[in-house]
Order: C-alpha cells, then sequence, then structure tokens
C-alpha cells in the first residue's frame, strides 16, 4: 500500500512537470517560429511617380505611430529608386536577358519595409492606410507569411501572462514550502530525490528536443529559471500534500 502511495504521488509530480514543459515549449516553439517568419516578411510599395517630398511623406507617416503604435515596428523603412530596382533585376539570372531586352526602365520607386514586431490588426490598419495614399500603386507582400503570423498572435499575446500566473504560484509555492521547514514537517527523501531524478532526466530530454528543432545549443537564462522554478514547485506541492502532516520529533529536518 505504502508503494503505490509513493508511486502515485511519484506518478502526480511527474504529470505536473509535463504540464509545466508543455506550457514552457510552446512559448520557446512561438517565439522561434515567428522570429523566422518575420525574417521573411517583406513588404514591397510600389509607387506612382511622385514628387520627392510627396514621398518622404509617404514614407514618414509609415514611421510614425499610427492607431496600432506599440504593437508594430519596423527594423527598416527604406526608398529603393528605379534605377536600383533595374540594377537589381539586371543581377537575377532569370531576369537578366529579359532586362537586356528593355528599352528604357519600366520599373518604380519602391518602399521597402522590414517588421520586426507584428500584430495582424496592426500590419493590416497599415496597409490599408498606405494603400489610400495616391502616390501608391500597389503594396505586395506573401499572404501565407502574415496569415501564419496572424494565427501566431494570440499565443504570442497571451501565453506570457500565463506563464506570469504560472510563476506566481511557482513563489506562494516556494514560500509555502520554506514555512512547512519551518514547522519542521516531515519529508520523504525517496520520493523527493525520485522525483528529482525523474525531473532532471526528462528536463535534459527536453532541452534536447528543444536543440534540435530551434538549433539552438545555448539554454536561454529564462528557460533555465522556468526548470529551476518548475522543481521546485512540483517538490513543494509533493510536500506539502504529503499524509503525514507532523513528523515525530525523532524524524524531523533539524
Amino acid at each position: 500500500m505504502r508503494f503505490l502511495q509513493f508511486f502515485y504521488r511519484v506518478m502526480v509530480g511527474v504529470v505536473i512537470c509535463i504540464g509545466l514543459w508543455a506550457v514552457h515549449d510552446v512559448q520557446v516553439f512561438t517565439t522561434w517560429m515567428r522570429a523566422r517568419l518575420m525574417a521573411h516578411l517583406e513588404v514591397n510599395i510600389l509607387l506612382r511617380d511622385a514628387d520627392a517630398s510627396d514621398v518622404e511623406a509617404l514614407i514618414g507617416s509609415i514611421r510614425s505611430p499610427g492607431d496600432g503604435a506599440g504593437e508594430i515596428s519596423f527594423r527598416s523603412v527604406e526608398l529603393i529608386s528605379k534605377a536600383e530596382v533595374l540594377e537589381l533585376a539586371s543581377r537575377r539570372e532569370d531576369l537578366r536577358d529579359v532586362v537586356a531586352l528593355l528599352q528604357g526602365n519600366p520599373f518604380p520607386d519602391v518602399v521597402r519595409i522590414s517588421v520586426s514586431r507584428f500584430r495582424h490588426a496592426a500590419f493590416v490598419e497599415l496597409v490599408e492606410r498606405v494603400r489610400s495614399d495616391p502616390i501608391v500603386r500597389e503594396v505586395i507582400f506573401d499572404d501565407t507569411v502574415v496569415s501564419y503570423l496572424g494565427r501566431t498572435d494570440v499565443v504570442d499575446e497571451y501565453l506570457p501572462v500565463v506563464q506570469q500566473v504560472i510563476a506566481l504560484f511557482f513563489i506562494l509555492a516556494l514560500t509555502a514550502f520554506v514555512a512547512a521547514l519551518a514547522r519542521r514537517r516531515h519529508i520523504d527523501w525517496t520520493e523527493t530525490l525520485t522525483v528529482t531524478l525523474l525531473i532532471a532526466v526528462g528536463t535534459f530530454a527536453n532541452i534536447r528536443l528543444l536543440s534540435a528543432v530551434t538549433h539552438s545549443r545555448a539554454v536561454p537564462l529564462e528557460s533555465v529559471l522556468w526548470y529551476t522554478g518548475q522543481w521546485l514547485f512540483t517538490l513543494s506541492v509533493l510536500v506539502l500534500w504529503h499524509p503525514s502532516r507532523r513528523a515525530p520529533e525523532h524524524d524531523v529536518l533539524a
């Protein structure tokens, strides 16, 4: 009977850790996937023939905060002249022969935007605002990339809140754990060491999994803190939940 209780409690600790690993991994995978998608998100704004002042006004309106201020930001907003566009096209092997047959330069000036922070609603608002400008001929971007980024918005926005709530429980459980030690509560060291060993093995496997997917060998400080917190949280729950509320005086922590 005691073995079944021991096994049951250890499995509870394992289930708690699996849940916490899942929350952590979703955050890591979402951040990694968004970074890869952002690297492929490039917005090209094709311009009509316009005065330089109008072009500068357009660039200024893009850089200035709009309704989505704080929800979208840019790594760069640059103007590429039609001469530069022609030169870039002539360097491409698939366009070189076509460019050689052209008479004059049919390419427009282009404003190229690289996005560093993305929220789907703010991005759509920006695109609609730019398209309404009379000097803009067309706005080109990869709809698929924008669609995938939009799907990760909810996770990227609300998962940190979930993590903060869990971190609060980490702190509360650790505080209760310290208080339990102060009250000389019994600790089952066999159970504690078993759970610690299982958590260590699981954490190592989790790190290897994340490394294989994200191709990153470094473990961020945030992950180290999370792994440590979930270990202390799990042990705290098991200690506080132990059926023996108090140990005899000869079987307590000194």
